[in-house]
């Protein structure tokens, strides 16, 4: 008898598997496939994701690339316009210097003012050229149009020293352009240029422009500029005349004529 049951017990037990097993099998099969394609699409989804990431930082790497190759395009863009503006600047003042040396008669080199001092004990401004130039003391400065700027005062290696015509030391034989009236400039300073020893018959007012007149060390016909004020008094025997120079506040280029 408890053999009997025994083989009862086993067959129980064989047949719960065998049923377990066939459930598992047919009706298990579909939920297995499912988690299955999930598993595949979250593996896929996640591929894909990968996939947009490696390509991403491939692009960032090409826009890195491309904005640093624009970078020094446009850098040489700009080191090439530099060079273009600055040899027509020198072209330009090349131009102008034959064209001043044809019309005074003299040598012309050009220069360029980097330095200007307007100080109570003197008007001064430096120039880019010196010795190494064969720049000398008493070398006139002049900028465009026969403007006088001022003359030479010291001579360095790379450098000079020019002292400006408003300077209180400078001094210019000057006449009225197109009329009669002379005198010598002075440098006043902030008062710009004095004429002086003009008498009161010279025929002279304000707009009148001053020339340098030839008869002292500089060139004849330099601008010097325009008479701002003239005060007659009969009681005396020169006119006071006041000068506003034209060269007050130049800078950059300017060109030096050789004595």
């Amino acid at each position: 008898m408890p053999r009997s049951n025994s083989k009862f017990f086993t067959s129980l037990v064989v047949g719960a598997i065998v049923l377990i097993a066939l459930n598992v099998f047919w009706f298990g099969w579909i939920p297995h496939t499912a988690i299955g394609k999930t598993w595949a699409s979250s593996l896929f989804v996640k591929s894909g994701k990968l996939h947009n990431l490696a390509s991403s930082i491939f692009r960032w790497r090409e826009l890195a690339q491309e904005n640093s190759d624009l970078k020094s395009k446009l850098a040489q863009e700009i080191s090439s316009r530099a060079s273009i503006a600055r040899l027509e600047r020198e072209n330009e003042q090349l131009r102008l210097a034959i064209g001043l040396a044809n019309r005074n008669g003299t040598n012309i080199l050009p220069a360029g003012i980097y330095d200007v001092s307007l100080a109570p004990d003197g008007y001064m401004a430096l120039i880019n050229k010196g010795a190494n130039y064969n720049v000398a003391v008493g070398d006139v400065i002049i900028g465009e149009h026969n403007i006088l700027i001022g003359t030479v005062q010291a001579v360095f290696s790379d450098s000079s020293r020019v002292t400006l015509i408003s300077d209180s030391s400078f001094k210019v034989t000057a006449l009225v352009l197109g009329g009669q009236a002379k005198g010598i400039a002075r440098g006043a300073l902030d008062d710009g240029l004095a004429l002086d020893l003009v008498v009161q018959t010279d025929d002279i007012k304000e707009g009148d422009t001053l020339v340098s007149s030839g008869d002292d060390m500089l060139p004849a016909g330099l601008i010097i500029g325009i008479v701002s004020q003239v005060n007659s008094n009969t009681a005396k025997l020169f006119k006071e005349v006041s000068i506003a120079p034209i060269a007050e506040f130049v800078t950059g280029s300017v060109f030096i004529l050789k004595k």
